[in-house]
Formats: C-alpha cells, sequence, structure tokens
C-alpha cells in the first residue's frame, strides 16, 4: 500500500525484478533517478503512468526508439 492507501502496483515485482535486472546503478545515478522519479510522480503514489511517463520524457530530449527501451511493469514506469 502507498500511503494514501492505494495498492502499490509494482511492489510484488519489486524483489524479483531488481535481482534479474541487468541495470546496476551507483548511488549517485539512483539519488539521481530517485529525485527525478519523484518529479515524475506528481501524485506520489510510487508509479508513473503511461500519459504521465511520456509527457516527462517527452522533455529529455531522447530518441523515440531510445525511450521504446524504458522498462515498464503493467504499463506504469515504477520507482524501484
Amino acid at each position: 500500500m502507498t500511503d494514501k492507501g492505494m495498492p502499490a502496483p509494482c511492489a510484488h515485482a519489486l524483489t524479483a525484478a531488481a535481482a534479474a535486472s541487468p541495470v546496476r546503478l551507483t548511488p549517485d545515478e539512483r539519488r539521481v533517478y530517485g529525485h527525478l522519479f519523484r518529479i515524475a510522480d506528481s501524485e506520489q503514489v510510487g508509479v508513473v503512468t503511461g500519459t504521465a511517463a511520456v509527457e516527462f520524457f517527452k522533455k529529455s530530449g531522447l530518441s523515440p526508439a531510445l525511450l521504446a527501451q524504458v522498462p515498464r511493469r503493467h504499463g506504469l514506469l515504477c520507482g524501484d
């Protein structure tokens, strides 16, 4: 559950996904990612919906081909 009483849709997959993920962030990268994720998660529920993610990533200047590689779980971006 999130602090707003909503279920955390990504929580069930976090442990397994983290163990299987080829991405290894340094402490500095994790700090920056956390900061950016909190900006994108405007409702502070622990996930970023597709619409919010599209708008957030449009500002990045990254190519559509690169953005297509952003991992998602159940159509949501998760904080961890």
